[in-house]
Formats: structure tokens, sequence, C-alpha cells
């Protein structure tokens, strides 16, 4: 998961730390945010899909994955959703920080 969606909006966010000359400021907060992002938005959009065999698939390879046979497919979403937002908590500005927020909670439907 973390190989799909978090690269591309990695890569959107250091190119606005780059261009707004804050990379070096933000550059780790940001490759956090997007990482857990990344990750939430793949398994949010996987448990709106209908397809109960593919989710069936998917939790089997999370738990053969991460050794884990507890793990349930909702609640490794909720820890990353809860990661997105926790990412954010050193992000010293303030609108930086809502903006973030913001998006992550309508991508999300957290708003």
């Amino acid at each position: 998961y973390e190989k799909k969606t978090a690269g591309a909006f990695a890569a959107a966010l250091n190119m606005a730390a780059i261009c707004a000359g804050r990379f070096s400021e933000l550059g780790e907060i940001l490759e956090d945010f997007s990482r857990n992002f990344g990750v939430s938005y793949q398994l949010y959009d996987d448990l709106r899909d209908d397809g109960k065999e593919r989710k069936d698939a998917l939790q089997s390879l999370i738990k053969e994955d991460l050794k884990r046979e507890d793990l349930s497919f909702e609640n490794l979403y909720q820890t990353y959703r809860l990661k997105t937002y926790e990412s954010l908590k050193n992000l010293r500005d303030a609108p930086l920080k809502r903006l973030l927020f913001s998006v992550a909670g309508l991508v999300l439907k957290d708003v």
C-alpha cells in the first residue's frame, strides 16, 4: 500500500515544500503524513469496494505480511487513519496543519 498513493502524495507535498523553500523544515513531517495518508486512502478505498473476495484476499495478505492474526482490515484502516492525523502533531505552521487536516478529513470522509 505504501507504494501506491503515498508516493504521489509525497511527491506533491515535497515539491510544494521545495518551491516554498521549506523542505528542510517540513520534509520529514510531510513524508510521514504522506505515507500514512496514502495507506489510509488505499485502505479506505478498498473498504468501500463491494468485492468481499478482494477484501478477504487483502486481509489474508496483511495478516501474513504483518504476522498478526488479530488484525482486521477495518482495524488496520483505523490505525493508519489515526497515524495520518498524528503525523501532523509536530507541524508548527498552523495554516498548513489546518489545510492538511482538512484535506485528509475530506478524502477519508471525517469531515
